[in-house]
């Protein structure tokens, strides 16, 4: 990591265990929404995402996003600030469940 970069640890959940990536981007000042484009651009990360009506990517349907410990909300993706070494999960989840 330089201090242009930040690395982003990525988490993917599934029926399978955990599965722990890491991501470097090439940008210090991050929100989520740059984090999903990195992510999306892996070959392990483009499942999780969409695009949306607004022609943004968004999570698939049925996927909690939790930065930190704290559940992040589809509209708070594009202002939620994002560090170098946080800790990024994609959990599936069953509605009603």
């Amino acid at each position: 990591m330089s201090d242009k970069t930040t690395l982003v640890n990525v988490q993917l959940r599934g029926d399978k265990g955990a599965e722990n990536y890491q991501v470097e981007i090439p940008k210090r000042e991050l929100t989520l929404l740059d984090v999903f484009e990195a992510v999306s651009g892996q070959e392990w990360g483009c499942k999780l995402f969409e695009t949306g009506e607004d022609g943004k990517l968004k999570a698939v349907a049925g996927t909690l996003v939790v930065l930190n410990n704290r559940m992040i909300q589809p509209w708070d993706v594009g202002t939620t600030a994002v560090q170098h070494d946080d800790q990024l999960r994609f959990v599936p989840v069953v509605a009603g469940g």
